[in-house]
């Protein structure tokens, strides 16, 4: 009797390959999160870390605290930054000089030629008359200073504020000027004292600009006191307020205040960041590989912020020091935050280009 044997069975294809296949794709698709997530634990214990150490030594360092610490203006009548503002809606503010201006403001110890006199009157006349006239009422207002809002987003809604008292200073400044050479010293040094509460009434305003706008109408006021006394006699009165105002604006820490404001607003923009309230910061450098995966993964782009915070803390101590020395502290600083920098890497950070400006723009005021 004749059998057929049974077929032969097909051996069974191992599927280990795509096991090993599907394996790979998995961890190479969960390594940057894994990458993201290890980063972002040892980040938020650097971090907090940070914070136990500023609570303790600045408990309103944060935004919102730094805010509602504010000083409580005066009223309306005696606020000199509320004067400013009536002069700014007047149009003061926005005076201009068809000369070159900067020569003959700094040759205090000469008279103005009488090209440069024509084109201070001729700039006046081209203003409305009670702008001046508002504008020189700050002499008589020793009080006020300028309130920032309670924005969640820090500086939002500020425009061109800072620079309208900019405008204001050189208002007087220019008035002070014309006044000199018209022999009318007392009616310049009472523009020069406008001049320094007009600088005064910034305060401790919380943000760089306003505090390098405050230094700015101070070697504005110096000037026009030096060109006026250079020139002409005042009243031992009006010299005794003018002392008086100099020694308040000498003795202001502006870039304390600056920086401890820099350091709340960039925390505020970092947490708002974090909770997606607001994109993180970009920079030219994005693209390619490099910004898609910063796409992917934001988190390791923003994990070079405690270095950022330890630098601005860093330039707040400095900005306490005596003063011969605090350009020898802020060198120091910028050398470290450049080699900390270069430790980023391909990646970066998003906050290493956000601390040089402010802090090479006060090296350069000193």
């Amino acid at each position: 009797m004749q059998t057929t044997a049974p077929p032969i069975p097909t051996p069974r294809k191992s599927r280990r390959r795509w096991y090993a296949i599907a394996g790979f794709l998995a961890l190479f698709l969960a390594t940057p999160y894994a990458v993201m997530f290890i980063s972002e634990w040892q980040h938020d214990r650097e971090l907090e870390q940070i914070y136990a150490e500023l609570d303790a030594e600045d408990p309103n360092w944060r935004w919102a605290d730094l805010i509602a610490n504010q000083p409580k203006p005066s009223p309306d009548e005696r606020n000199a930054a509320v004067q400013v503002a009536k002069v700014v809606k007047l149009g003061g503010n926005k005076i201009q000089v068809a000369t070159k201006w900067g020569d003959a403001a700094k040759n205090t110890n000469t008279r103005l030629s009488e090209d440069y006199l024509e084109a201070l009157r001729a700039a006046f006349k081209r203003l409305d008359p009670k702008s001046l006239e508002e504008a020189r009422k700050l002499m008589d207002m020793p009080d006020g200073c300028l309130l920032m809002p309670a924005n969640e987003i820090p500086w939002e809604g500020v425009g061109t504020l800072f620079l309208d008292f900019v405008g204001v200073m050189r208002l007087l400044h220019y008035d002070a000027c014309l006044r000199t050479s018209d022999e009318d010293p007392e009616g310049a040094a009472d523009s020069c004292q406008a001049v320094l509460y007009a600088a005064h009434a910034i305060g401790d305003c919380p943000v760089s600009m306003a505090q390098l706008v405050r230094i700015a109408g101070q070697s504005m006021a110096m000037q026009s006191i030096e060109r006026t006394l250079g020139q002409g006699d005042v009243s031992e009165t009006r010299l005794r307020a003018l002392q008086s105002a100099l020694s308040i604006e000498a003795e202001h820490n502006g870039p304390y205040h600056a920086w401890r404001g820099e350091r709340a607003g960039m925390h505020q923009y970092y947490l708002l960041q974090r909770a997606g309230k607001i994109p993180p910061f970009k920079d030219s450098r994005s693209g390619g590989v490099r910004g898609f995966i910063l796409d992917v993964c934001p988190g390791l782009y923003m994990r070079g912020y405690a270095d950022f915070l330890r630098s601005q803390n860093g330039m707040i101590c400095a900005s306490q020091l005596p003063e011969h020395t605090q350009l020898q502290a802020l060198g120091a600083l910028e050398d470290q935050a450049q080699k900390v920098r270069g430790s980023h890497g391909f990646l970066g950070s998003a906050y290493d280009d956000n601390i040089f400006p402010a802090l090479r723009a006060f090296v350069w005021v000193k």
